[in-house]
């Protein structure tokens, strides 16, 4: 089945972008894209449980009508209505929010999206952001209004593939750097260490695979009892 779009103003589809960003969500059991857009993160997330496919814009989520089946929701909501309705404080469920960014931040002033924000609603979208009980990150440029609402928050920095060329993108967590993730097929700095952490989990694989069934069993054994992986 193809994607809703080929591109999108803002996505998150390029190289190293989103294995950047997917390299920081932590596993959940309910995934709620806030503003999916171009389905960025929502295309090349694994996603086994619940997820909830939100956008202002009823055109673009129409778009996304046939990817739903029984664990793929779809919302046509305002930020705040989608927040009380999916927030239950609990770390089992992930927030990823890709808003409009602030129009000071960019390179170019044009009029990309249908629902445009202005300032006041970036402060508003912070402050009920700062209230959410759930894990949650937010993709935006480094600026002084996100940087001090967020002041509490962890945020990590990466180059990003833009329309108008390489930008510094950060992301803005309500948790700390996560040990256990959603996805880790895209683990490492660049496409060179991702190859290198394959390569590497590929031997492992290997190795065990040759060893005598129960001697396998044993070593699997061992490593789950060691590390609670799951």
């Amino acid at each position: 089945m193809e994607k809703p779009f080929k591109t999108y103003n803002g996505g998150k589809s390029s190289p190293g972008t989103y294995q950047n960003i997917i390299n920081h969500i932590p596993k959940c059991n309910v995934f709620v894209d806030g503003m999916v857009g171009g389905g960025g993160i929502f295309f090349n997330l694994n996603l086994q449980n619940l997820t909830i496919i939100n956008d202002l814009d009823l055109k673009c989520i129409k778009k996304y009508e046939p990817y739903t089946n029984k664990n793929i929701i779809l919302q046509n909501m305002d930020i705040t209505s989608l927040i009380i309705e999916c927030d239950n404080h609990s770390k089992n469920t992930f927030f990823y929010f890709d808003p409009p960014y602030l129009m000071s931040t960019r390179k170019s002033n044009k009029i990309l999206y249908k629902h445009e924000w202005s300032d006041k609603k970036h402060e508003m979208f912070l402050d009920q952001c700062k209230s959410i009980g759930s894990n949650c990150m937010i993709s935006h440029y480094p600026c002084e209004l996100y940087n001090a609402e967020l002041k509490d928050w962890y945020t990590f920095d990466f180059q990003s593939h833009t329309r108008q060329g390489m930008a510094v993108e950060r992301i803005y967590m309500n948790y700390d750097t996560p040990t256990i993730l959603q996805d880790y097929r895209y683990l490492g700095v660049d496409a060179t260490d991702r190859q290198r952490i394959k390569r590497k989990a590929s031997r492992f694989v290997n190795k065990i695979q040759q060893l005598p069934q129960a001697e396998r069993q044993a070593i699997l054994l061992a490593i789950k009892d060691k590390y609670d992986f799951t």
